[in-house]
């Protein structure tokens, strides 16, 4: 039973990274995308 509630754990805190990882990358792309129209119009 302990084993059980520890992979449970595991599981969710790989996803709560997972979630929090490909937020950043959404938020990095989006600013690459900003710099590179900024660019554009100069």
């Amino acid at each position: 039973m302990d084993l059980l509630s520890l992979f449970f754990g595991l599981l969710v805190g790989a996803i709560a990274v997972y979630i929090y990882l490909d937020r950043q990358l959404k938020v990095l792309n989006t600013e690459k995308i900003h710099l590179e129209v900024s660019l554009d119009e100069k």
